[in-house]
This record gives structure tokens, sequence and C-alpha cells, in this order.
């Protein structure tokens, strides 16, 4: 699991990096300057609502990830727990979320 900052800004920057990806690269997804975008990770500016949910998008985590950093919060995994996984009570869906994020810190992966 990475260890992601805590910070909105710090968060950006170490999801891009993870990515291998420059800003000029999430700036033009985003529509914006590079120097907009790099605004946002440095903490100087915060994007707004639709921003946010545009990076969350970008980087396939959740916009609780990006608002909190907790780990448990990634997009695809939550969503395939709303899918396929509906037929469970709220409980054992919760418990899923921890095994997986158990998972993802043991075996070093990141979002």
């Amino acid at each position: 699991m990475t260890v992601y900052r805590n910070s909105l800004g710090a968060r950006l920057v170490d999801l891009r990096e993870s990515r291998n990806l420059k800003q000029r690269e999430v700036a033009a997804f985003l529509g914006i300057t590079s120097q907009a975008y790099s605004q946002y990770e440095h903490d100087k500016r915060c994007p707004d609502l639709m921003t946010t949910a545009r990076l969350a998008q970008y980087f396939d985590v959740s916009m609780e990830f990006l608002a909190t950093g907790d780990p448990l919060y990634t997009a695809s995994f939550d969503r395939y727990l709303k899918e396929d996984l509906s037929f469970l009570p709220e409980p054992a869906v919760e418990e899923l979320r921890c095994f997986y994020d158990y998972l993802r810190y043991k075996y070093k992966l990141t979002s």
C-alpha cells in the first residue's frame, strides 16, 4: 500500500508520480493549463467539485480518497462492491473493504 501524504495537493502529486505522468498530461485531461494544475498540487488552489470528480475518475480513486487520503476508497473496488456484491449485508461489504485494503498493503500495491 502506498502511503499518501496528508493534503489534497500531496495526494495528487503521489497519484500522478505513481503513474509516471507529467503535470501537463493531467492538465490536458482536465482542459486546464499546467500552471493551474500545479497550483492544485502545491495546495495554492482547490479544484472545484466537478474538477475533483474528474481527477477521481482519471486516477481511478474515489472523491473520498482525494479528500481524506483513506486508502479504503478506490473507485473501481467500490463499483465492484455496489454492482456485484449487493446481495451481501453492509457489515459483510465493510469486511471485504478491510480485507481488500489489507491485501493491497500486504502485497504493496498502489491505488
